[in-house]
């Protein structure tokens, strides 16, 4: 199992490379960054199903969409929005029959154990004591667009506005809470559960559902073993490890 960072093309050109018929079968996966913590569970029990090794690329939902529009050798794409996939696939960049929505994600307040900072809601965030809230940059990020809907429903917007550092992508985010560069971020909650710190779930209502979505790519260097990946995370023990990661189901 090989999970890596997506630094550049440079580096998915290298590890996603055409396999010749005497190597095992293999997978290249975009995974929106939210995945993280959830992605080596998946890995490892597609891997142990099927044979088929798998190489996972995390990145913002954006930035893995531009890579993949500029001929990276992804074969298959889990975004955290359905806006990103419909995109690829009106530019057919991506196979419209394998679009389904795997996860419906949701969001939290996180803060390291020991701060002083109570979580009990949203009314955290006007802590006095808090200088900086993370959150994922809403250009690139799906869970950054959702973080600044909740600021402006609750009001908050205008009183962070020079709190808010905001991040390339939903882990990075929540990694500067983690090293205390951020009191607090508003993260994935699929990046809480199981953390060293302390968190609290974000009201539902007060974001838009976040529908995680997949497609095949059209040009995938491994079409069979593509599928075989996205009907492994529809089905029920990739769901269940989704769910044990704070995801709702998906379709």
């Amino acid at each position: 199992m090989r999970i890596a960072l997506l630094a550049g093309l440079l580096l998915v050109a290298a590890c996603g490379s055409d396999t010749s018929d005497s190597e095992a079968p293999s997978v290249l996966v975009a995974a929106s960054a939210n995945l993280d913590r959830a992605m080596p569970r998946l890995v490892e029990a597609f891997e142990e199903e099927t044979g088929i090794q798998t190489v996972v690329s995390l990145g913002s939902t954006a930035n893995l969409t531009q890579q993949i529009e500029h001929g990276a050798p992804f074969d298959v794409f889990l975004s955290a929005d359905s806006a990103h996939i419909d995109r690829l696939i009106a530019s057919r960049f991506a196979e419209s029959d394998s679009r389904y929505i795997y996860a419906r994600g949701l969001l939290a307040l996180w803060t390291l154990s020991n701060s002083p900072i109570e979580l009990r809601g949203p009314e955290a965030l006007l802590d006095p004591g808090v200088r900086f809230v993370s959150i994922a940059n809403p250009g690139f990020a799906p869970y950054g667009a959702a973080a600044f809907e909740v600021l402006e429903r609750l009001g908050y917007d205008e009183h962070l506005t020079d709190k808010i550092v905001y991040a390339q992508s939903i882990s990075m985010a929540h990694q500067y809470a983690a090293s205390g560069n951020a009191d607090i971020a508003i993260t994935a909650l699929s990046l809480a559960v199981d953390s060293d710190g302390t968190w609290t779930e974000v009201d539902r209502s007060l974001y838009s559902p976040i529908e995680q979505t997949l497609a095949v790519l059209s040009h995938a260097p491994h079409a069979d073993s593509a599928h075989a990946f996205a009907a492994f995370i529809a089905g029920a023990e990739a769901q269940a490890v989704l769910g044990r990661f704070g995801y709702e189901a998906g379709d």
